[in-house]
């Protein structure tokens, strides 16, 4: 096993419901990685700022309820750490938006158990 594998062990999910956030934490937690909630965008971005060496992947609801939304922080996030695994998901739309990269995965809500953790298994 690599440095860089042992190092990067936690999923950070940024999601404003607290019971789609712990639902998610619950599937991370399964597949044996460390999970970091986060309910906004600014704790996300703030976190990402300290700890971006730990994070292995970005789990984010695209509506958060400040002014970082989960399009702006998975934006960010893959320019400024490209090693990082993203995945934005949305009750609002079932299309992915056009203005992500295209290394970003996009579930819409409902998401189903199998797609987050093949997200999280495939980072």
């Amino acid at each position: 096993m690599t440095q860089k594998t042992e190092r990067r062990s936690t999923v950070m999910i940024v999601e404003d419901d607290l019971e789609l956030s712990r639902m998610a934490r619950d599937m991370v937690e399964e597949c044996g990685l460390n999970a970091f909630e986060c309910a906004t965008g600014q704790a996300a971005h703030d976190h990402l700022d300290a700890n971006a060496d730990d994070v292995l992947a970005l789990f984010a609801d695209i509506t958060l309820r400040d002014s970082i939304d989960g399009i702006a922080l998975a934006l960010t996030t893959a320019e400024r750490y490209p090693w990082i695994s993203i995945c934005v998901t949305s009750g609002q739309s079932t299309l992915r938006p056009e203005v992500l990269p295209q290394k970003v995965r996009f579930i819409s809500k409902p998401w189903r158990a199998a797609e987050v953790l093949a997200f999280v298994e495939g980072s």
